[in-house]
Formats: C-alpha cells, sequence, structure tokens
C-alpha cells in the first residue's frame, strides 16, 4: 500500500502493516488446512456417489489418483509451507510469510487441476489465490500472486496437451474453454486491482482522519498521548530485540518572556522554528513529539554519541535560526538526553524522568546546552 509522506507516520505505518501480516498469516494457515481438509471430503463424497451409481469400478486406482497421490501431495506442501513459515516467524518476517502461504494455496489449486482435469469448470480454480490476495491490500502482492497464477494455468494447460495421449485420467483441454478460463483469470485480476485502489482510497482516508487526532495541529508532530504510546511499544520492542534506543527531551528556555516580550504570534514563529530544525536533522525512521508547551521529544535508534550528535545540530542549528527572527530576546534550547537501559529503568516513567532531570541540568547549568543522563547526573556537558 502507497502513502504520500505526510500526515500519516511511514515508519509506524510499516511497524503496523508487519502486525497485520502476522494476524492475516495465522488465517491464511487455518485457511490452507481447511482448504486441504475441505478437498479430501468433497473427494470421498464423489468416490461414494460413484460407488453407489456404479462407477469408479477399479476402486483402488480411483482412490490411489483422486485420493491418496492428492492428499499426500497436498499435505507434504503444507507441512512444508507451514515449517518455512514458522521459521520467518522467528526472524520477524511476517510480509514474506504472506508470500509463501498464497504461493502454497497456488500449488494446491494446480493439484486439485490436475486431478480433476476432465471438469473444464476446474480451470478457473486460479483465480482463488488471486482474489484473496486482496485481504493484503498490497499492490505488488496482487500483481505477484496473479503472474504465478497465470504461469500455473499455462503450465497446467501445456502440461493437459503433452500428456493426455500417455496418461488415461488426463483429459485433452477444449480450445475454447482454456481461452474463455483465461479471461477469466485476467478478468478476475483486473477486478481485484480496481477493487484494491477503491480499498486503499478507503483505508487512507481513514488512517490519515485517525492520525489527525494523534497530532498537534500548530506543528503537525504528534502529541503527548501518542508520544508515551510509542514509547512503551518501544521499551517493548527493546526487551525482544535488544537494540538500543535513546530518549531527547527539549524545552525552549525562557519562552514565557519571549512570548511576554514578542506577543504569541512571534512564540508561536519561535516553535515553528524549532519544529523545522528537528525535522531537518531527523532521519526516516525516527519521529518527534510535542510533548505541550515549548516542551518536544524525540525517539531514536542512534547508537550512544550519534544521538548527542543529533541533539547539538537540532540545538545548534535552532539557536542560528532564532537570531534570524528578529526577536527581542534570542531563543535557545536545553536538552537532556537518556539511554534506554532495562536494568536500571523498570518502566517508561523511570526512563522519561532521567531525561527529563538531564534536561533540567542542562538549564541549571545556563541553559542553551545538552546533557546526557547518568546515575549520579554529573553527566557530560557538551
Amino acid at each position: 500500500m502507497k502513502f504520500r509522506k505526510s500526515p500519516p507516520n511511514i515508519v509506524k505505518l510499516r511497524f503496523e502493516k508487519e502486525l497485520e501480516y502476522q494476524v492475516w498469516g495465522n488465517h491464511m494457515l487455518r485457511l490452507t488446512w481447511t482448504f486441504v481438509a475441505m478437498v479430501i471430503i468433497v473427494e470421498l463424497a464423489i468416490f461414494v456417489f460413484k460407488k453407489l451409481n456404479g462407477g469408479a469400478e477399479n476402486t483402488e486406482e480411483y482412490l490411489l489418483i483422486y485420493i491418496v497421490t492428492p492428499t499426500l501431495i497436498n499435505v507434504s506442501i503444507l507441512a512444508v509451507t507451514h515449517a518455512v513459515s514458522r521459521r520467518l516467524l522467528a526472524n520477524g518476517r511476517y510480509s514474506i510469510q504472506a508470500y509463501l502461504y498464497l504461493f502454497c494455496l497456488s500449488l494446491l489449486c494446480l493439484m486439485l487441476a490436475l486431478a480433476h482435469n476432465a471438469v473444464p469448470v476446474i480451470y478457473v480454480i486460479f483465480t482463488f489465490p488471486v482474489l484473496l490476495a486482496l485481504i493484503y491490500i498490497d499492490d505488488n502482492l496482487l500483481l505477484g500472486v496473479f503472474c504465478l497464477n497465470f504461469f500455473l494455468y499455462l503450465f497446467y494447460i501445456g502440461l493437459l496437451y503433452f500428456a493426455y495421449d500417455h496418461t488415461a485420467w488426463i483429459r485433452k483441454p477444449d480450445f475454447m474453454n482454456v481461452l474463455t478460463a483465461a479471461a477469466i483469470i485476467v478478468a478476475g485480476y483486473m477486478s481485484a486491482k480496481m477493487s484494491l485502489r477503491r480499498q486503499n482510497s478507503l483505508v487512507y482516508s481513514i488512517i490519515c482522519a485517525h492520525e489527525r487526532t494523534k497530532m498537534d495541529s500548530l506543528t503537525g508532530l504528534y502529541n503527548h498521548a501518542t508520544f508515551y504510546e510509542r514509547l512503551s511499544a518501544r521499551i517493548q520492542e527493546h526487551h525482544q530485540s535488544f537494540q538500543p534506543f535513546s530518549l531527547i527531551i527539549m524545552d525552549i528556555d525562557d519562552f514565557k518572556q519571549v512570548n511576554d516580550q514578542n506577543g504569541h504570534d512571534a512564540g508561536d514563529k519561535i516553535i515553528m522554528t524549532l519544529v523545522g530544525c528537528i525535522k531537518a536533522n531527523l532521519r526516516e525512521d525516527e519521529v518527534a513529539y510535542r510533548y505541550g508547551g515549548e516542551e518536544f521529544t524525540i525517539i531514536t535508534n542512534r547508537v550512544p554519541d550519534e544521538d548527542v550528535v543529533l541533539a547539538e545540530s537540532i540545538r545548534q542549528s535552532f539557536e542560528e535560526a532564532a537570531r534570524k527572527t528578529g526577536n527581542q530576546t534570542p531563543a535557545t534550547v536545553s536538552i537532556g538526553i537518556a539511554r534506554f537501559d532495562a536494568k536500571r529503568f523498570g518502566a517508561r516513567r523511570e526512563f522519561f524522568s532521567a531525561a527529563d532531570e538531564a534536561l533540567y541540568a542542562a538549564k541549571r547549568s545556563g541553559k542553551n546546552h545538552t546533557l546526557v543522563w547518568h546515575e549520579d547526573i554529573s553527566v557530560f556537558h557538551i
């Protein structure tokens, strides 16, 4: 699914989409097992019906061709898929799992079509995985599944033409049936693509509306509540991946004085100047938040020292940009940094308090400084 750069946060959307892949992957697993079970039940029902009506004279041959062999192949395909899927899940590769299950389902459709090649309507079974790919709302995935199934269909038809003279249970396909089925598969893909575009439009509108409720109206940054939500999620991620991350808190020095001397419009201009400096220094995987008033936060995955480089770059660029606003009182910003350590910080409140302590230590040391939290808060001073 494609999104414009604003207003949704791309990193957060990617994270949430991976979770969607995981949820639907579990549904796909159940669906494929259900599909195999239904095929077995239907095959047995057909066998019983034929026996009652005097068909299936060679019982052993019929069971071998239409039930035993297809079932063993289907279960083997599904078992291998499930084993590979578990390995992908262990590595957090949920999106590839989606391709894997749809590929598995496509192979199952091929096996079903081969077993019942004498029934022309079975040709359109290759449309099923294409339509099912819609649940992932992914253009590339839909196109990939269509190409795979159209190739399998051509392979299937070619196999029938090649083998019908050599195998008794394979029937020569009728040319008009082949063309009709191909047209239906293509039409199914085109319909799915149109439906997907509509879904994309609706989903994007819903996400935009939802994201706007999480954003500060003046700055366009995420708000206080969203910050705590994301901080909690990031701490949980750390417990699984152990990837280091830092919390940066910054506060405009003497902002009340700036407001009193220059007016609230000038205060808003100063805030937007700082926001511009923050955005100019952030990487794509970093998000800034307006914590409240003139206070802002950043959650960053940068390693120690690089988080200081980020903070200093923002502080220095803001100091320079604020001079050009023409206010009577030059605006500066103080910054505190805390690096998450699961052994030191039991909860997000303790972690936030550490960064907040570093911020106010920076203000006490003369303002317009960056300080990194340490247990004795005799931190180093940039």
